[in-house]
């Protein structure tokens, strides 16, 4: 069975990368909203959907636009990525989900390579860019599909999602779970799974950095400074969630081979 599996790292790029990272998302996020920009237009004056396609030939007409040739500093794969991000949200809004929305500056903060890049020991060859620095803390075989590179608050990564192979397993168990409120879930050989307590510390902290928030001026540098220990404390709380997840994830499908969990909206139980 083939599946699709991620591996995240810790980019160190020098301060020439990073302007550039920070030009590519410029960028992107330029052509995401133009694409989409063009796209509603089509739509309310003619009734018209505009596919992928058809906006990868508009990319090629507008590079050679005197005005837009910064569009050539890009990898041309990239940008198109950037339009199947457009026709993804768009497909997904004619499944139910929310309608597409512009990117505002700081809210869009990643970038894909569709093939091209390889790894060479602590180094990550990115087209256009060059040989950039990572923390290659584990290594990992199969077929590289996709490399994103994401920018979080003021640190990059890069993730590799990777084509592999896995046996399914038939000599081990089945289990149900149980998700709950008070406890994270419960399995149906009787094992529980506490919610961890150790968050709770984090989850005060960021009351009381809200609440200061709250009180200092607008466009102050003592309020930027307190955004920003804001945002690298929640960071911090989604890290050590994930983590904590990952964890009791990885012991309940290294344990058991076939898994029931019930089709509930957890959100809905929360309330």
């Amino acid at each position: 069975m083939k599946l699709i599996k991620t591996y995240k790292y810790k980019l160190k790029p020098n301060k020439g990368q990073r302007e550039t990272f920070e030009s590519w998302l410029g960028i992107n996020r330029y052509v995401y909203n133009v694409a989409l920009e063009h796209r509603n237009t089509a739509y309310k004056s003619n009734k018209t959907s505009i596919s992928r396609f058809e906006q990868y030939n508009q990319l090629k007409e507008a590079k050679d636009a005197p005005e837009l040739s910064f569009l050539k500093t890009v990898h041309s794969q990239v940008l198109q990525e950037t339009l199947d991000r457009v026709d993804k949200a768009y497909k997904s809004f004619f499944r139910g989900s929310g309608f597409p929305r512009f990117q505002k500056k700081g809210f869009y903060n990643s970038f894909t390579f569709k093939q091209g890049v390889r790894i060479e020991g602590n180094k990550v060859r990115l087209p256009k860019i060059g040989f950039v620095n990572f923390f290659n803390s584990r290594t990992f075989e199969g077929k590289i599909k996709t490399v994103t590179v994401i920018k979080e608050i003021d640190e990059w990564y890069v993730c590799f999602a990777v084509e592999i192979s896995q046996t399914i397993r038939t000599d081990s168990q089945d289990v149900g779970i149980d998700m709950g409120i008070t406890k994270l879930a419960t399995l149906s050989d009787g094992t529980v799974i506490e919610n961890p307590k150790f968050l709770n510390s984090l989850k005060r902290k960021i009351r009381i950095l809200n609440r200061k928030l709250v009180r200092q001026k607008q466009g102050s540098n003592s309020r930027e400074k307190t955004k920003r220990k804001l945002a690298k404390t929640y960071q911090k709380l989604r890290r050590c969630r994930m983590d904590y997840i990952h964890k009791a994830t990885t012991n309940i499908t290294g344990e058991y081979g076939t898994i029931y969990v019930e089709d509930l909206k957890l959100k809905n139980m929360s309330k």
